[in-house]
């Protein structure tokens, strides 16, 4: 973990402002907090590289649907239903607009935002429409 801190640091020294390399450190960091159960740490991580990447493009695209489903996931977890509802319609939004057919990113975002409405907002009728 201390790497990857290391590398965000020197990147932000090298990269003044928003950067691609940056946005990938952050993304890495919150990859590894997430994987050891620090969820709401990789939430901040995930959070800036969504905005760095909303920073850094004009238009939807496949990072910024990634990003927006990771940040859902991480709130479903935190017990935040309606956050988690509102980043992985988004993150669906984009994937249908960036890939215009059946991709994998669709089918992730397709079962957050059922599971989502499911399990954490206790909507079974709409959770149907995704599952």
């Amino acid at each position: 973990m201390d790497h990857f801190k290391q590398s965000l640091e020197i990147r932000r020294r090298v990269y003044k402002g928003d950067h691609k390399e940056i946005e990938e450190s952050l993304s890495y960091i919150g990859d590894m907090l997430d994987n050891i159960g620090k969820h709401q740490e990789a939430l901040v991580y995930y959070k800036e590289a969504l905005d760095m990447n909303n920073n850094l493009s004009n238009q939807d695209n496949e990072l910024g649907a990634i990003y927006m489903n990771k940040v859902g996931v991480l709130f479903n977890e935190l017990g935040q239903s309606e956050s988690a509802l509102y980043f992985s319609q988004r993150s669906l939004e984009i994937a249908k607009k960036v890939f215009r057919g059946d991709d994998h990113l669709i089918e992730m975002a397709l079962y957050n935002v059922g599971n989502t409405l499911l399990f954490g907002l206790h909507k079974p009728h709409e959770a149907l429409n995704y599952f």
